[in-house]
This record gives structure tokens, sequence and C-alpha cells, in this order.
């Protein structure tokens, strides 16, 4: 069910695939615009999935790779 904070949410995710595609001067159709929101809105929802696990205080994160 959509709540007003989905709703929030979409326009959010909304503005960022258009401030993005502007920002790396990709144009997007607009045929394609809704898509493109549909797999971010997904995208989203995994990642806050994964953030919602809890870890182990001895847990260590991963190094950053450094070439």
């Amino acid at each position: 069910m959509r709540t007003r904070a989905n709703m929030g949410e979409d326009a959010a995710i909304a503005a960022y695939v258009d401030a993005a595609a502007e920002l790396h001067a990709m144009p997007l159709a607009a045929e394609h615009r809704t898509g493109v929101i549909s797999a971010m809105t997904r995208l989203a929802a995994f990642g806050a999935d994964v953030a919602s696990i809890e870890l182990a205080r001895d847990v260590e994160v991963a190094g950053v790779f450094m070439p």
C-alpha cells in the first residue's frame, strides 16, 4: 500500500534520477524515465534491507582497494 512516506520517497527518487541524468549529460527519454525510477526504487528497497542487518561489533568492514 502506498503511504505518504512512500510517495515522498518516490518523489525523492524521481528527483534523484532527473538530477543524475542532468549531471552526467545523459538524456533520459520520457518513455524510459518511469522504468528507471522503478528500478531505482527497487534498488533503494534492497539497500534498506541490507542496511537493516545488524552486525556484531567484532565484524571488520572491508578495506578500501588502492591499486
